[in-house]
């Protein structure tokens, strides 16, 4: 089945936003750490040079959190610059106890509730995220792909991401028998209070493998369930800076990816993450972030995870609203 279109290009794209940007770490309190993003500029590096290829802009409430992201996304680029453009934007609806948040709904440019969020202590305990997909089977027939996540999150004293639930539920408006999943993700965190410098991810990998008869001859596939291992390695301020691998059968670190930083009066303006060839160790540089920042000061845990998030490439579960 090949898909051709969206049901609704801004539930997708909201459900893009709902699933890559968890919720608060630290509601309040706490060493400051920096302030709030106001937008970032990512760029992409093609034909020996970057290139432009989204934008996303945060306005928040009273309590800084975020009430509106507008996720800009450039395309049909002409010598490295983008002729064509296109804007989708989700609003964040909280309701607050004190402080902090104790529920949130996430809404799409067509006002359809992509994501719902419940928190303790100001953190993201349990979410509910929601997709759809409009395709078209070999015989131009239309399947309409519906995907519901759910999940749990457990953390530490300080805020950081311990283990994480996630079960998801795929259904097709032709019949076809529901596909689901769902798996358990820890963390092994080391850190100095609040800011990490290393998080080993471990996570349930399937593996699939040909099976052969005695002839050699193709006789199937076969589908088995293993433990696998991550790491991320971080700066002083918690940032990641390293991010790759661990060989199962020797327990060797295997460098993917390394994040090198830009600062100006000790904000980071740029991050730059560059693609690491195992065997060789050749560098190439691979995704580029440029940042403003709103007013709004927040603490260091929020801080450190409102970037990471953002940036990504890492395996560790980073939340900041």
């Amino acid at each position: 089945m090949k898909r051709k279109r969206w049901l609704s290009r801004g539930i997708v794209l909201a459900m893009v936003v709902a699933l890559m940007m968890p919720m608060p770490v630290a509601a309040k309190g706490g060493k400051a750490g920096g302030k709030l993003v106001k937008s970032v500029t990512e760029y992409s590096y093609r034909n020996n040079r970057w290139e432009k290829v989204s934008k996303t802009a945060y306005t928040y409430d009273k309590k800084g959190y975020p009430k509106e992201i507008t996720e800009t996304g450039f395309y049909n680029h002409v010598l490295g610059v983008p002729m064509g453009a296109s804007n989708d934007v989700s609003t964040a609806k909280y309701k607050y106890k004190g402080g902090a948040p104790k529920s949130m709904k996430l809404k799409n440019t067509a006002g359809v509730v992509t994501g719902t969020y419940k928190y303790k202590k100001g953190r993201v305990v349990s979410y509910s995220h929601k997709s759809m997909y409009s395709d078209f089977d070999d015989n131009n027939v239309e399947v309409v792909e519906t995907t519901t996540s759910t999940g749990t999150v457990a953390y530490n004293k300080k805020g950081l991401a311990t283990s994480r639930t996630d079960s998801s539920t795929t259904t097709y408006s032709n019949g076809k028998a529901p596909e689901s999943d769902s798996k358990t993700i820890t963390y092994a965190v080391t850190h100095k209070k609040g800011i990490p410098s290393l998080i080993v991810t471990t996570k349930p990998v399937t593996v699939y493998q040909t099976t052969y008869d005695d002839e050699g001859n193709e006789t199937g596939e076969q589908k088995t369930t293993e433990m696998m291992s991550d790491f991320t390695k971080f700066d002083g301020k918690g940032l990641v800076v390293e991010n790759g691998y661990i060989e199962k059968s020797t327990g060797a670190y295997k460098t993917t990816c390394t994040v090198e930083y830009t600062k100006k009066k000790g904000k980071v303006k740029q991050a730059v993450v560059y693609e690491i060839n195992t065997v060789t160790g050749a560098k190439t540089p691979e995704r580029m972030y440029k940042f403003k920042y709103d007013k709004k000061k927040i603490p260091a845990v929020r801080y450190l995870s409102m970037m990471n998030s953002i940036i990504g490439y890492h395996d560790a579960y980073f939340s900041w609203y």
